[in-house]
């Protein structure tokens, strides 16, 4: 069930961006494809196939690890697991999880997207985005613009979702207290205990549901 919302108590909208702002299954299984064609046409690599999957598998596991640098660690515990260099395991993550995948965002986002933030600029509404990837460049791809973007990387954040350390540093750049923001993400086991931390109100709502509603403007419901 999707509630409408009395914007009037928030003064901003905080977006999580895999899964939030495009359908990450829809991308995943086109990313899934072009990979497998890689393979096929570059046997001797086929092991990048594995140094991603255990990439992914990892950083899903150690996400509350502490680290110096969340940066520098994610290519470290896969360079340990499979003993290759964490300078290879950086190229390959960043080609398929990062560079790859931005010309398909923009098919992946859901209808209606555009104008919810439009809409809530209109409404006066800071936006900001907080990932635990690099967003700016998907932001663009998916040409979206917000007043505030983080990313879990970034040196004044260094931690993984659920800690709120992200969205904390987003409402310092936005100025606005976190309990008038509004967290919008797509996982229970992240995005609503991530927001909870922090002092947000948490929605969920994914990618796949937004599109799933049939509306040429998906998220209209949101609004009484």
């Amino acid at each position: 069930m999707i509630p409408n919302l009395d914007w009037g108590r928030f003064e901003a909208a905080l977006f999580d961006v895999d899964g939030t702002l495009y359908d990450q299954g829809q991308l995943r299984r086109i990313m899934a494809f072009e990979l497998a064609m890689w393979c096929l046409t570059h046997p001797l690599r086929f092991r990048e196939a594995k140094i991603l999957a255990t990439f992914r598998r990892l950083r899903e596991e150690h996400y509350a690890r502490e680290e110096t640098s969340i940066m520098e660690a994610q290519y470290q515990w896969t360079a340990d697991a499979l003993n290759v260099p964490a300078t290879e395991v950086r190229r390959i993550a960043d080609e398929w999880l990062l560079k790859r995948p931005l010309r398909h965002l923009l098919n992946c986002r859901p209808p209606g997207l555009g104008e919810l933030f439009e809409r809530l600029r209109a409404r006066k509404i800071k936006i900001g985005v907080f990932s635990d990837y690099p967003a700016q460049e998907k932001l663009a791809a998916l040409r979206l613009k917000a007043d505030a973007v983080a990313c879990a990387l970034d040196t004044s954040v260094n931690r993984l979702k659920p800690h709120p350390a992200g969205l904390q540093c987003i409402c310092e750049q936005l100025r606005v207290h976190p309990n008038a923001c509004l967290h919008l993400g797509d996982r229970l086991d992240r995005d609503e205990p991530c927001a909870r931390s922090c002092g947000c109100e948490s929605l969920i709502l994914s990618a796949r549901t937004a599109k799933g509603l049939g509306r040429e403007r998906s998220y209209d419901l949101l609004f009484p």
